[in-house]
């Protein structure tokens, strides 16, 4: 039980420095997205792997609803990311 626990501590700070990357990689630069909320309705302007971040939160919520998916992530304290390709950004490299 413990090392499910580590293991989705990991996969939860995992994808947190996904996400600060693909923020640098937003294809419209003169856009500044802040919040979760914001991401997800502009999923058009973001680059594919933080589309794939968002719609990947989006199935975690379990729904497609931006705004009930930031209330219902705020309030989760795990993520089961098992079975989701993600993607490592760390300092611009992406590779599975």
């Amino acid at each position: 039980m413990k090392q499910i626990i580590y293991s989705g501590v990991l996969a939860i700070l995992g994808m947190i420095a996904s996400v600060d990357s693909a923020i640098a990689q937003v294809q419209n630069p003169s856009e500044s997205f802040k919040t979760f909320t914001d991401w997800c309705l502009n999923q058009d302007d973001l680059t594919p792997e933080a589309r794939h971040t968002v719609q990947v939160l989006l199935e975690q919520a379990e729904t497609e609803e931006c705004d009930r998916a930031t209330e219902i992530l705020t309030q989760t304290k795990e993520l089961n990311l098992n079975g989701n390709e993600s993607k490592n950004c760390a300092r611009g490299r992406c590779g599975n």
